[in-house]
């Protein structure tokens, strides 16, 4: 990780407040300003200056920024969030800087746990995704799945899915049928696969540590992160779908269990493991959670794992409190699947996961039937 034990130790026994200064592969701006205040004597007389990538080292963006590029926060040797600069203007930054100092034994120390209290979610809640797309909101690819799904069940939902905007690579190359680039991260990996963009299964399994544990990146030091192991895991369990073989569902069994042991919290899932005095702050982030959600509800109806459908719910209640459409999506997929999912031995709905050496051509609640028709009315969400 970018914030070594180091930097805290030496901002303790100098009593010099951390200058973590945000970048980004695709913000030049940002370097540029990382580059300035690094070789500033006078900022370097008083800070200890760190640069972070904000799409490597997500957990320091999420805590210590409002996900705003370019971005300097300052933290004390503990960790808290004393100051946070927004701007690309260097002469403004400077003086922010020397302000902040200045002002250091005055300055509120911002403690930026966020752990919000689960609360009950029921399905047709996430109906309000299709208020939000005919609003005008744009979806990525989840929301563009549930609105698929909704469309393919009643025909009134086909408008919101003509109506829907792509807010990402991802839901574009769903609507408009375009390539997507990828960028090197597993979670990225991890969406083509699952949206059979890519079949490269076992490039996948490169990030896959041996007790289950997902990297980032290339790099082993930026690993565990929950987005990541919700991403890598799902797409884990469509390639076992897709080839019918177990290493797939081995390695998918891995992640599940990694990620449990590791970053499970009474109130939902952390996003990452506590590692520095920065990480070590709870963060149970509702994106994360509610992708997770979607992973383990799958698990669940492949497997009947449990522990597995006990996560699923703890991570719905844990991000129900957002109502965005990327969640609001999430959460109806996850809900969908625990309420009303089925398997067969091959299928293309939502709700519905292809389990190869089925026994019967369909299963719900662990009882099989010989056609849709025999649960259709057990099925049927809406």
């Amino acid at each position: 990780m970018p914030l070594e034990p180091r930097v805290f130790e030496d901002s303790k026994f100098y009593g010099k407040p951390i200058a973590v200064t945000f970048t980004s592969k695709n913000c030049d701006q940002c370097e540029t300003a990382f580059q300035e205040i690094s070789n500033d004597r006078e900022i370097r007389k008083r800070f200890i200056v760190v640069k972070v990538r904000a799409d490597d080292d997500l957990p320091y963006f999420v805590r210590l920024t409002r996900g705003i590029l370019p971005s300097v926060s300052v933290i004390d040797h503990e960790g808290n969030l004393l100051s946070l600069i927004e701007s690309s203007n260097q002469g403004f930054v400077k003086e922010k800087l020397m302000l902040t100092y200045e002002r250091l034994d005055k300055l509120i120390k911002v403690d930026y746990s966020f752990v919000p209290s689960p609360k009950d979610f029921e399905l047709i809640e996430s109906l309000d995704v299709v208020n939000q797309i005919l609003a005008g909101v744009p979806g990525d690819f989840r929301a563009y799945q549930f609105i698929t799904w909704l469309s393919s069940v009643d025909k009134e939902y086909q408008a919101v899915r003509k109506a829907f905007r792509p807010a990402d690579k991802f839901s574009e190359s769903l609507v408009k049928g375009v390539n997507v680039p990828l960028e090197g991260y597993s979670s990225e990996w991890g969406i083509a696969i699952d949206l059979g963009l890519s079949k490269d299964y076992d490039e996948l399994l490169s990030y896959v540590e041996d007790d289950g544990k997902v990297r980032r990146g290339k790099e082993a030091y930026n690993s565990g992160l929950l987005i990541d192991q919700a991403y890598v895991g799902n797409c884990l369990l469509t390639a076992y779908q897709a080839t019918g073989i177990e290493k797939y569902l081995e390695a998918a069994n891995k992640v599940f269990r990694w990620t449990v042991e590791n970053l499970s919290h009474e109130m939902g899932f952390r996003d990452v493991r506590p590692q520095d005095p920065v990480t070590s702050r709870v963060v149970i982030e509702a994106l994360m959670n509610s992708e997770f959600a979607v992973f383990a509800a799958r698990l669940w109806l492949l497997t009947g794992s449990e522990e597995a459908l006990k996560a699923s719910d703890k991570a719905i209640r844990a991000s129900a409190h957002r109502r965005d459409v990327p969640v609001l999506s999430r959460l109806g997929i996850a809900k969908l699947k625990l309420d009303y999912g089925y398997l067969a031995r091959s299928c293309s709905s939502l709700q519905c996961e292809t389990a190869r050496d089925l026994e019967c051509e369909y299963k719900f609640r662990g009882t099989c039937y010989s056609s849709l028709s025999e649960i259709d009315d057990k099925i049927r969400a809406f």
